[in-house]
């Protein structure tokens, strides 16, 4: 029969969750981000989202996505910020998407890339057109 020792008490495998995405999109359109795991899981992981408005406002971005799933055996989950063209002549706006609370996955640390926790977007303004014009 043979032994297997894991590591001393107290010094746990770590797996880290990262976060990328775009960090510049034209008002109208989706930013795309993905969620990775540097080591795949045996069970779903779940990561929530939590969304901030910097010098945008709340009806900038759709926020649907509020938990991203991690499938087991696999290493990323991606999912899309829908941007909303107002249709108003403004400055470049920006949001921020932050990770947090990883949950599941049957592994025996998991912890979130300080670093890597978070992604600024840019929104910028898209070109006017002429049904954008508004004549007084």
């Amino acid at each position: 029969t043979g032994e297997i020792t894991d590591e001393a008490a107290g010094n746990a495998d770590v797996t880290t969750i990262s976060l990328t995405g775009d960090e510049s999109v034209e008002e109208g359109t989706a930013a795309t981000y993905t969620v990775n795991i540097d080591n795949a899981p045996v069970t779903d992981v779940t990561v929530d989202i939590t969304y901030t408005y910097t010098n945008s406002q709340t009806g900038d971005i759709e926020t649907n996505t509020q938990t991203v799933t991690i499938l087991a055996g696999t290493t990323e989950a991606s999912f899309t910020v829908n941007t909303i063209d107002d249709l108003l002549a403004e400055t470049d706006e920006n949001f921020t998407v932050t990770i947090s609370n990883p949950q599941g996955g049957g592994l025996e640390s998991i912890v979130i890339d300080d670093a890597a926790a978070s992604v600024v977007t840019g929104i910028t303004d898209g070109t006017p057109t002429a049904e954008d014009t508004v004549y007084a």
